[in-house]
Parts: C-alpha cells; structure tokens; sequence
C-alpha cells in the first residue's frame, strides 16, 4: 500500500493517522489509481482497512466523525459503523469546522460550508477557491485561490465574507493547493507564565 499525496488527518485521540492508500496498480492511461482509507498507527503499520472500493482525502472531526470523498461526493462515517453520503451535486477536499458540526469543501472551484444534516450548503468564494481549512478558533477559513501568475493564500470569515489575500510567497510558484494551508494553534511564549 502506498499513500495518496493528500496530507493524513491526526485521530481525535493523538495516536493514530488517517490516511488514504493506494490499492492496486498504477493505472497506464495516467488516470488516479484506486484509493481506500486507513487507520495506521505512529509506528506506520497498518491498524485497520475503513473502506473497500474506492476512498479519498479523508479528514478526522474531534467527535470522531469521518469526511472523505467517493464518487465525486462528500460521504461521513464513524469507524465500525455504515457511510452516508452528505453531498449530492459534487464535493472533495472536505475540512471539518473544530466544533465539528459544520464542514467546508469543495465544489467547482469554489468552497462551500455545510451543516452535518447536507441541508443548506452555502457557497462561500465566488472567484474560486480550493483546499480550504479552519482556524483553529472556527472563526474563518484559509484557502487557495488560483490566480493567473501565481495561486495566492487568503483567508474569509468563515460565513464567507470579508475575503483577503495575505500574499503569494512560498516559492517562484507561490503555494501549492496539494496538501492545502494548516493553522497553527497558538501557545504562550517561551518563558511566558
């Protein structure tokens, strides 16, 4: 088994990493090869096979509560139990929302927020946008919007509103939308009491 590029997503419990593997050939005609989600432990040995016949960029809630794509929808699970499907009209690059009760992804170019229950997806970028991630307060939402020249970083709140661009450093290509932007939790100085 060998893993997808997308980054894996950390169990609510600390000790244990999601991941999507690759199952089966490289296809030859340069398509995807098949993906399933796994549960490994922090020694890199396999724990537990979550899915058969086709998974893809998994993201683990607080609660539990598994995101992940299969045919080109938004489907959640809990490990030991049954998947239901959250998206009907497209989604990938799910990202849980820290209380774990909203979700944003991807659908056209353009990243969306929805509640648990599918009901009322909310468009939130107009002008494009990928690989979104909260902040870790839920307050807004990083991601990637592909411009032109160079993809910049932005941030929103997380209703959508009040966009802004905070730059396109990261190299000559500006930032990769593989893997996505990840928030850094704050934590008091060194020496700070």
């Amino acid at each position: 088994v060998g893993w997808s590029v997308r980054p894996p997503a950390w169990a609510p419990d600390g000790v244990s990493l999601l991941v999507a593997g690759v199952v089966g050939p490289q296809p030859i005609d340069g398509t995807s090869p098949q993906t399933d989600l796994f549960v490994i432990g922090l020694d890199g040995k396999v724990a537990e096979r979550l899915t058969f016949g086709g998974a893809s960029e998994p993201d683990w809630a607080v609660d539990g509560t598994i995101a992940f794509v299969r045919g080109g929808q938004i489907q959640l699970m809990r490990r030991g139990a049954g998947w239901r499907q959250l998206t009907w009209r497209g989604g990938s690059a799910p990202s849980w929302a820290p209380d774990a009760k909203r979700l944003a992804f991807v659908r056209g170019d353009q990243v969306w927020r929805v509640r648990l229950d599918g009901r009322s997806p909310r468009q939130l970028t107009r002008r494009g946008g990928t690989s979104p991630a909260w902040s870790p307060d839920g307050r807004r939402i990083a991601f990637i919007r592909p411009q032109p020249e160079v993809d910049g970083l932005w941030i929103m709140r997380a209703d959508g509103k009040a966009p802004r661009f905070t730059g396109k450093e990261g190299g000559p290509q500006g930032y990769s939308s593989v893997g996505g932007p990840a928030w850094a939790a704050l934590a008091p100085r060194w020496g700070a009491r």
